[in-house]
């Protein structure tokens, strides 16, 4: 491998670097600063949405816009402003990571943070001397580690092969590496591997060097697949669900219906704050025979064993909301893993939140209460309640012709009835969410007579 890379020639275009934000509204902005080419360009992903941003004159700071929004940068902060909008806030929270860009092939691939520039190079290997280190590839990348000590000969740290799906101008199929590839395209399929050999004397310095710079490519979640991406896909370490939507006995898709799924970490709703959502995928059914699976990517790092995630869907027609479903059990273990989420007829209406998701809470004489309510069910902890709490299903009815707008929320309870939530549109604070500011104003009556109050987000 080392003789071959000899023939290579270094990618040396300016510095590309990928940078990840937390911004004020809880949502993570990633951004790909693409120096490979003229112009400059930033690839930007927040939530479900991404964006190709060329580069802009600034005064100050860098600008990436396109006519309908802006992203401007300056040390560790950022500005998201959209059309008309208040500007958006966001602040770094990882090292930068550098990025080798290949705009011909589309090919990026992210190196870690830790590593120091003078003790690696990107090397790229095309035609003829590609198939030399992969069989029928038509460009191979090569990360190879640089010896500090004199006399000693590079050692790969990672390579990547781009192979063509079909046969090329001499009437050959590549031959195809058998394990799976970390992407694939009409045209293309793209490889990578690690290799372990371990060149230098054991103990010395560039022994030890090369296995702490191989172990920061490994100890990620999905391995390589981490630091890989695709020219337009979601920027950072992604995951993909592959999530199967089935509609209840005698149901059919009409052209029109509007579909949403979503993967929620419902850990802030143990301490009364809002869901954080990890990933949104939407999807319009063009007929009765629609496929219904959709691709839903998520911020694969964040996931944790232990903690509470949801993944909700709901199917809005003509406006109402007419199908959900909600689960937690999803295989989140593995970057790209398949699902099936059946889903339930609703009589109601789509709750008063974009998510679906409405977090409540207050303090009452007894001490403090929460109430999460999604578009299929409830769950109540109330003061003195032991045990963990269980699902209620029911329904939504709103109000908009009220203004501000209201919203009910009737659900089962025990056995001396329901429990009613009307929640109006409305800003206010209580103790039990530490001030988190709010969007809605709650009255709660529970079985035998009692009233709570308090606020939601």
């Amino acid at each position: 491998m080392a003789s071959a890379a000899v023939m290579a020639a270094p990618l040396t275009p300016p510095p590309s670097w990928r940078m990840s934000y937390r911004c004020d509204d809880g949502s993570r902005l990633v951004a790909s600063f693409d120096h490979a080419g003229a112009p400059s360009r930033a690839w930007v992903s927040r939530l479900d949405q991404r964006w190709e941003l060329p580069s802009l004159d600034s005064a100050e700071g860098a600008l990436f816009g396109d006519g309908r929004r802006r992203l401007r940068t300056r040390g560790n902060e950022a500005w998201l402003e959209e059309g008309d909008g208040p500007s958006l806030t966001c602040r770094g929270e990882a090292a930068p990571q550098r990025l080798m860009i290949d705009r011909e092939a589309g090919v990026r691939l992210a190196l870690p943070p830790s590593w120091l520039p003078d003790r690696y190079v990107v090397l790229a290997v095309r035609g003829e001397e590609a198939a030399v280190l992969q069989p029928g590839a038509e460009s191979v990348y090569v990360v190879e580690y640089q010896p500090q000590a004199a006399g000693l000969r590079s050692a790969p740290l990672l390579v990547l092969a781009v192979l063509p799906r079909r046969a090329g101008s001499d009437g050959r199929t590549a031959a195809v590496p058998r394990q799976a590839p970390l992407a694939a395209t009409e045209e293309r399929l793209y490889f990578g591997r690690l290799p372990g050999e371990q060149p230098y004397p054991p103990g010395s310095p560039d022994a030890q060097t090369l296995e702490v710079m191989r172990a920061a490519l490994e100890r990620t979640p999905h391995g390589l697949r981490d630091w890989f991406s695709l020219l337009g896909e979601p920027e950072g370490p992604q995951g993909r669900l592959s999530v199967a939507l089935g509609l209840p006995a005698g149901a059919r898709w009409r052209q029109g219906d509007e579909v949403e799924v979503q993967l929620l970490d419902l850990t802030q709703s143990e301490t009364a704050s809002v869901p954080q959502r990890l990933g949104r995928a939407r999807a319009t059914a063009t007929s009765a025979a629609w496929p219904p699976r959709l691709l839903l990517p998520f911020e694969s790092e964040r996931i944790e064993t232990g903690r509470p995630y949801a993944l909700t869907a709901r199917v809005l027609r003509n406006g109402r909301l007419v199908y959900a479903g909600e689960s937690t059990r999803i295989p989140l273990a593995r970057p790209a893993a398949k699902v099936a989420l059946t889903l339930v007829s609703v009589r109601g209406d789509a709750g008063p939140t974009e998510s679906g998701w409405l977090y409540c809470s207050g303090v009452d004489k007894r001490g403090p209460w929460r109430l999460q309510i999604g578009d299929l069910s409830s769950r109540l902890a109330w003061p003195g309640q032991r045990g963990a709490t269980p699902a209620a299903r029911g329904q939504w009815h709103r109000l908009d012709a009220e203004q501000p707008p209201v919203a009910v929320w009737r659900g089962g309870g025990d056995r001396d009835g329901p429990v009613v939530a009307m929640v109006r549109e409305d800003s206010c604070a209580d103790r039990a969410a530490d001030l988190l500011p709010s969007t809605h104003r709650a009255w709660v009556s529970l079985p035998a007579g009692r009233v709570l109050q308090g606020c939601c987000r």
